[in-house]
């Protein structure tokens, strides 16, 4: 199941209490997405039970090299789209004309920026725990939850939903900037090389969604191993 764009920008238009683009087509992307993140997690649950165990170790040491680099790739996009998204908060024109930047730097839009670029730094910061330890325990400072075991779901499937969001949405949007690069079809300003911030979000949700994709399996691999070796 791939979504296109259209999810992923009317949850961000969401973020800031507009959701008019929450049509049915686009909550039927929602249910579709979710439906095939369960689905994808009780096919890997009976995989799993079914076929022979990994050699202690083997699995975690593997997932943990390409794992790191996946986690670090999924938190630089964020936050690179975040500092343009919060430059313009500033009214700083980055990547973009004076002509083209001045409603995003209006009162009312450097809101809307800064929520944006606040909520994909949010994001790098949660993209974190794939690798840190309270990715895998709760924090001591958090109430009730302190020192327990995070469930591998509890990570797996928001990161799964985020990271298919993303990559369809990006593939989907620079799919139409080259296209518009070609000349099949016509170039809107956002295309314009001198408005490189804004055009530059398509390959970065791209890569988002694809390096967050490979650190959520790394972990989900990771953890899974450490559960198998701790019942032995």
């Amino acid at each position: 199941m791939v979504v296109d764009a259209r999810l992923l920008l009317a949850l961000f238009r969401a973020l800031y209490g507009n959701v008019d683009r929450l049509d049915v087509p686009t909550l039927n992307q929602a249910a579709c997405l979710v439906g095939s993140l369960f689905t994808g997690a009780a096919a890997t649950a009976h995989t799993r039970c079914t076929r022979p165990r990994v050699r202690r170790g083997t699995r975690g040491g593997e997932s943990a090299r390409w794992g790191t680099v996946a986690t670090a790739v999924a938190i630089a996009a964020p936050l690179a789209y975040a500092g343009i998204r919060l430059a313009w908060a500033a009214g700083i024109h980055v990547g973009a004309s004076a002509d083209f930047i001045a409603p995003y730097t209006a009162v009312g839009a450097r809101v809307t920026e800064a929520v944006i670029g606040a909520a994909c730094a949010v994001g790098a910061l949660l993209t974190l725990g794939l690798v840190r330890p309270w990715g895998e325990v709760f924090p001591r400072w958090l109430p009730i939850l302190a020192r327990r075991r995070v469930p591998p779901l509890v990570a797996v499937l928001p990161a799964g939903a985020a990271a298919l969001t993303l990559a369809s949405a990006g593939l989907a949007l620079t799919r139409g900037l080259l296209g518009m690069a070609l000349g099949l079809v016509p170039a809107t300003p956002s295309a314009a090389p001198e408005n490189w911030g804004a055009w530059i979000a398509a390959p970065l949700w791209a890569v988002w969604g694809v390096s967050l994709a490979a650190a959520t399996l790394a972990y989900r691999r990771r953890r899974v191993g450490t559960s198998e070796r701790s019942r032995t």
